[in-house]
């Protein structure tokens, strides 16, 4: 076989192991703030070629991004979310969020995209809540 066809079969066999690989759907990354937790959540299309999703979090937009959570994926479910418990009774009131999906071959990719602004929340607790933690948390 000339080295030529072989080049050619490898990157046919790249491609497809690619477009197998879909990922986060483009947009469908939200966050949301009940005023004690924040809650992402997120779609795929489908499951297949998927090994994990990542929930990152930072206080700026474009860097800093740290592990919250790994999400691994259930058979036949294209709706995720994951409740972030981290940012309740914090003085921080905007966080921003991308999800990496992992593929079965290692492979990665992020929503939004690494050259797009994370998704962000502002997530205010309000001073009564404060307070209220603040006098339950005394008598622990």
């Amino acid at each position: 076989m000339p080295k030529r066809s072989i080049i050619y079969i490898f990157c046919a066999l790249l491609f497809v192991s690619f477009s197998l690989f879909g990922g986060v759907k483009k947009n469908s990354v939200q966050a949301t703030s009940d005023g004690s937790y924040i809650t992402i959540s997120w779609e795929i299309d489908d499951i297949s070629g998927i090994q994990a999703f990542k929930v990152l979090r930072s206080l700026s937009p474009m860097s800093g991004y740290e592990l919250v959570e790994t999400v691994f994926p259930e058979n036949n479910k294209l709706s995720y979310s994951f409740r972030d418990d981290q940012p309740f009774m914090k003085a921080t009131t905007l966080y921003f969020y991308r999800i990496e999906t992992i593929s079965t071959t290692g492979s990665q990719s992020y929503e939004p995209s690494l050259d797009a602004n994370g998704v962000a929340v502002d997530h205010t607790t309000s001073g009564v809540r404060r307070t209220w933690g603040s006098i339950k948390a005394m008598f622990r």
